[in-house]
């Protein structure tokens, strides 16, 4: 059985290997979730919208280092609520 410290082992290999900094590794990981929102049938200003809570997760976890993961499940969800109160001001 595995734990979720493991899955570090993941994104340190992902950096290593694939974009050589965490920068990198997340502005491509940004970039896949807006192209497959795109993709979905959203438009732009809806994309950026809901991927501006990823964005300020990763700017997050930058400056104030690692944190667990229930710390960042709930970042990631504070961030959604953000993003339907944005869309409900925009409509």
């Amino acid at each position: 059985m595995t734990n979720f410290e493991n899955l570090g082992l993941i994104f340190e290999n992902l950096v290593k290997y694939f974009t050589f900094s965490y920068a990198a590794l997340a502005g491509v990981i940004l970039i896949i979730f807006a192209i497959i929102l795109l993709q979905r049938g959203f438009d732009f200003k809806y994309t950026t919208i809901f991927s501006m809570p990823i964005l300020f997760g990763f700017i997050y976890k930058g400056w104030f280092g690692t944190t667990s993961w229930i710390g960042n499940a709930i970042l990631i969800i504070a961030g959604l609520f953000y993003a339907v109160a944005i869309l409900q001001i925009f409509k």
